[in-house]
C-alpha cells in the first residue's frame, strides 16, 4: 500500500510501507505543432492505451512524454505519474503508446555466509500529453495512415471514406512526409470548414474527399 508521493527535482518517489520507494523521471519532449493548451490541472488526467481504449473524443498532441522508474516502479505507478505530469502541463487526456524494460545492473546481497547477485530491471513508460480538438472529422488510422474505422453519419462517412482506405495527403499537405500532418490542420480549423483529404483505395483507386468539419 503506497503511503507517500512527492515530487523531488523532477523525480516522483511513491513509498510503499514495505518495501522501497518507486521512484521515476518524467521526460517531457514538446511537439512541434502551435497547440492551446487548458490551464494546469490539480488531478490527474484520463489515461487511454493504444489498442486498448480511446478517448471519448478527437484529440491533439502536443508532447511526447516518458516515465522512466527505478526497480520499484510499476506500470501503475508510472501511468499515475504520466497522468500527473500531463495535468500539470494542462492537457486533457494521455495516450500510452509503449514500454520498454532496462537493464540496470544488479544488486547483490548478503545473508547465511552467501553473497547473491540478483538482476535489477527497470521500466520505462512512453505516453502523449492531448487536448481535445475543436473539430472532428470521424475516423481512426494506423501508424501508416490506413483507415481501421469510419464512425457512421461522421463527416468522413459522409465524404465516402471507407475502412481500408489509406490517407495520403490532408488540407494538401502530404502524410507521408509530415507525420503531424493531419494534426497541423486540426489545430486551426473550425466546425463547418471543408477539408480536402487525398486518400487511396486497397485496388490503388485514388479519391479526392471534401471533408466538412464538426464539432468535437
Amino acid at each position: 500500500m503506497i503511503h507517500r508521493c512527492f515530487l523531488i527535482l523532477g523525480v516522483v518517489v511513491s513509498c510503499a510501507m514495505s518495501g522501497g520507494c518507486a521512484m521515476s523521471r518524467i521526460a517531457v519532449e514538446d511537439l512541434p505543432l502551435s497547440v492551446q493548451r487548458g490551464a494546469p490541472k490539480s488531478e490527474p488526467v484520463p489515461v487511454y492505451e493504444i489498442g486498448i481504449s480511446k478517448p471519448p473524443r478527437a484529440v491533439i498532441p502536443f508532447a511526447r512524454l516518458g516515465a522512466h522508474g527505478n526497480g520499484y516502479a510499476t506500470k501503475d505507478t508510472l501511468t499515475a505519474d504520466l497522468a500527473n505530469r500531463a495535468a500539470q502541463l494542462g492537457a486533457d487526456c494521455v495516450i500510452l503508446g509503449g514500454s520498454q524494460i532496462n537493464d540496470a545492473g544488479s544488486v547483490t546481497s548478503y545473508g547465511g555466509g552467501l553473497a547473491i547477485s540478483s538482476p535489477v530491471r527497470t521500466l520505462s513508460l512512453y505516453g502523449t500529453a492531448c487536448v481535445y480538438s475543436r473539430v472532428r472529422m470521424g475516423a481512426s488510422w494506423d501508424s501508416d495512415f490506413k483507415i481501421t474505422d469510419v464512425i457512421p453519419a461522421s463527416p468522413a462517412d459522409k465524404a465516402g471514406m471507407r475502412i481500408g482506405d489509406r490517407m495520403l495527403a490532408v488540407g494538401n499537405i502530404r502524410v507521408a512526409g509530415d507525420k503531424l500532418a493531419f494534426h497541423r490542420v486540426m489545430t486551426t480549423a473550425k466546425p463547418g470548414d471543408v477539408v480536402p483529404v487525398e486518400v487511396v483505395a486497397s485496388d490503388n483507386t485514388t479519391r479526392n474527399l471534401m471533408v466538412t468539419l464538426e464539432t468535437n
